[in-house]
């Protein structure tokens, strides 16, 4: 079995005559082009403003939540929530996948561990700056990458790269870089 995405189900929306394109449009509060319309989940195409407001659908738990809090927020007239790095999640055996980020406008690829362990991370870089990390049981990684990810923070690739530095370091000499 082979999971590749799905197609969104849209019709209700063009149907009521709302901007759609590879799902329905919505705003970074999840309006649609009815500013009384809402739409979140796997069928909203939104912007992600850590990746200079592209535009893309995410098909997962955390980003139908994330979109939740901003509905809410919009709804209720209340400021927006911080912002977010895009993440999900598969456990497959003993085997636990996390992924933050996407790979946009990458220009090296980094592995921190050994693979042939099955505890590594995979660190997806535009210059000194993290895109996307996929972690195989390397919690640390997964977590200090999103965070790395969602602060925009140049880090020192050699530190990356070495598991001996621990992904705390490698945060802290993010923060004064």
């Amino acid at each position: 079995m082979v999971g590749v995405g799905a197609q969104p189900n849209d019709e209700l929306a063009r149907d009521a005559g709302l901007e759609t394109a590879r799902g329905v449009v919505v705003d970074l509060e999840a309006r649609t082009s009815d500013p009384a319309i809402f739409a979140i989940g796997d069928v909203a195409h939104r912007p992600m403003p850590i990746y200079g407001g592209r535009m893309f659908r995410m098909e997962s738990v955390p980003n139908a939540l994330e979109q939740a809090k901003q509905a809410a927020s919009a709804i209720a007239g209340r400021p927006a929530p911080t912002g977010e790095c895009p993440w999900q999640w598969s456990d497959q055996y003993d085997l636990k996948l996390q992924i933050a980020g996407y790979a946009f406008d990458v220009d090296e690829i980094l592995v921190r561990g050994d693979p042939a362990t099955a505890k590594f991370a995979v660190f997806h870089l535009a210059g000194d700056r993290i895109q996307s990390v996929e972690a195989i049981n390397a919690p640390p990684e997964f977590m200090m990458g999103r965070q790395l990810i969602l602060n925009r923070k140049p880090v020192d690739k050699a530190k990356l790269a070495d598991p001996a530095v621990s992904m705390k370091e490698v945060e802290a000499r993010a923060s004064v870089s």
